[in-house]
């Protein structure tokens, strides 16, 4: 493959493309190709095929959200069933028996997944996602802090009373 600094050629631009198509990390390509996945970042620069990977390593990650809503939301799915048959009958006074299939169409219903449910709305893009977020992040600014202590104080001094 090339060093950081040499021109790709179409070939290898398009290897690299299709990887990151395949939804493969920096890590799996530098690695399938052989380097370090520095120099991957640098030979994706310096070829100018950065934007180009940007927008095709979020193909995978919609493919994958759309997924996760749909299992989220819960769908209907089409089952086919395939079962042999004889077919019997007669003519000119001859019975006869042939083999058949019978295709059976039924549509099924799979209810919506909660634990999908609960990871798409966590990992939301828009902003949304903060709402969902399992962690909580605490305020401490000074402010708080000082709020805090006087609160203490008031306990302590409650607490004597009693």
């Amino acid at each position: 493959m090339a060093k950081p600094r040499q021109k790709l050629s179409t070939r290898e631009r398009l290897l690299i493309i299709a990887l990151y198509e395949d939804g493969k990390t920096d890590n799996q390509i530098a690695k399938i190709i052989g380097i370090p996945r520095k120099t991957l970042t640098d030979i994706c620069k310096y070829n100018g095929i950065s934007a180009t990977i940007k927008s095709t390593k979020t193909k995978p990650n919609e493919k994958v959200e759309k997924s996760l809503y749909i299992r989220a939301t819960g769908f209907d799915y089409d089952e086919i069933k395939t079962e042999e048959i004889e077919l019997i009958g007669s003519q000119h006074g001859i019975r006869l028996r042939v083999p058949a299939k019978k295709i059976t169409t039924i549509t099924k219903f799979i209810a919506p997944d909660t634990g999908a449910a609960c990871m798409w709305l966590k990992n939301r893009g828009d902003g949304q996602g903060i709402r969902w977020k399992d962690r909580i992040d605490h305020d401490f600014s000074k402010e708080t802090i000082g709020n805090l202590s006087e609160f203490l104080k008031q306990c302590r001094q409650t607490q004597q009373k009693i």
